[in-house]
């Protein structure tokens, strides 16, 4: 189940990635692995974008803070996350009948919200896979 924080952050990488030039294929594809959050499309490549959006609080403005800790979004993209998003995107490359070899990327878009869930900050992040 997606969080009202991740609905809204999907919502706002979806206008980022529009913005960009990318044509939106689907969202939420889920698989047994997980879910890729945002799969789309700019001319022949295919990109899986996976989602992390954190709401901040008055002081951190560009992170979150919990107790006495302060992290980013970013933090929560493991390389555990990274295997499954890859098993995930070749099901979708499966079900939808794309070749195997098809040009394709996994990207990061991490997202800061303030408390009332608007846009501080977004940082895109091109072919986490290396």
């Amino acid at each position: 189940m997606i969080s009202e924080t991740g609905k809204i952050g999907e919502g706002l990488a979806v206008d980022y990635l529009k913005s960009e030039g990318f044509k939106i294929l689907e969202k939420n594809f889920r698989t047994k692995f997980g879910e890729l959050d945002i799969v789309c499309k700019k001319g022949k490549l295919l990109v899986f974008v996976e989602v992390k959006a954190a709401v901040s609080g008055p002081l951190t403005h560009d992170c979150k803070s919990v107790g006495n800790e302060v992290f980013q979004p970013e933090q929560h993209f493991t390389k555990q996350k990274i295997t499954r998003l890859k098993r995930a995107a070749e099901i979708f490359l499966i079900k939808n009948k794309l070749p195997s070899d098809t040009e394709q990327r996994l990207d990061l878009a991490a997202l800061d919200l303030d408390e009332e869930k608007k846009l501080l900050n977004l940082r895109y992040y091109e072919n986490v896979t290396g």
